[in-house]
């Protein structure tokens, strides 16, 4: 496996921020991948920083219909300096405060310099069946696929997820939240949509795609730090 789960957290706070303190370790040079949503006043991740100082970018976010709620982001680092499990913090910054707040990260070896590839956000109103967004085709092979969603729910059953993606947050804070990643070794588009029972309401999903390094073959990662 190339991929690690660093870990879930939310929180009922009212404030604008919510810290993950990791539970497994990142080298330097993997791609640490952090979802993040919240069900209330309609907010979104506007940055993330982490307790080692790296630098992380928030290249999208989504909102349900009408520009309301639920929202969700998805952001990434290029770790220049190692996270540890147990010590290290990961901190997701909203445009405003919320109530209803939920986070995960996962870590990724090898990835390309410039990674970021395909994206595509989706929302709508649903009985609670599920939800749907496809990404463009893929550049290349070998790839990291995350797809994450909120549904504005306060009942909703544990999420299957489908299409192969193994799941790495499903909570519920008055808002169900949900996020599952892959990695694919053929291009083409990629489909995130998993299935869950719950009352009608609005949702938001994203699909986010991130290249492998070129010169890398998609094999066993090193051991985490810590």
């Amino acid at each position: 496996m190339t991929v690690t789960a660093l870990g879930s957290t939310t929180s009922t706070a009212n404030d604008t921020v919510i810290t993950l303190t990791v539970g497994a370790g990142a080298n330097v040079g993997d791609l640490v991948v952090v979802v993040a949503g919240s069900g209330a006043s309609a907010r979104v991740p506007s940055s993330i920083a982490d307790s080692a100082g790296n630098t992380y970018t928030v290249p999208q976010t989504g909102l349900g219909p009408a520009g309301g709620n639920p929202g969700i982001g998805i952001g990434r680092s290029i770790l220049t300096a190692a996270l540890t499990s147990g010590v290290s913090t990961i901190t997701v910054t909203y445009t405003g405060a919320s109530v209803r707040k939920a986070m995960a990260a996962i870590a990724w070896a090898t990835p390309g310099t410039t990674p970021d590839d395909q994206k595509t956000a989706a929302n709508g109103t649903t009985d609670g069946a599920g939800v749907t967004v496809t990404s463009g085709a893929t550049t290349q092979a070998a790839e990291l696929v995350v797809g994450v969603g909120a549904h504005q729910t306060s009942n909703a059953n544990d999420v299957t997820q489908n299409n192969s993606f193994i799941e790495f947050l499903d909570v519920n804070v008055t808002s169900k939240h949900f996020a599952g990643y892959k990695e694919i070794t053929a291009t083409g588009t990629q489909t995130y949509a998993p299935t869950f029972t719950a009352a009608s309401a609005n949702w938001a999903a994203l699909v986010m795609t991130f290249e492998r390094a070129a010169s890398r073959l998609v094999g066993e990662r090193k051991g985490p730090v810590g």
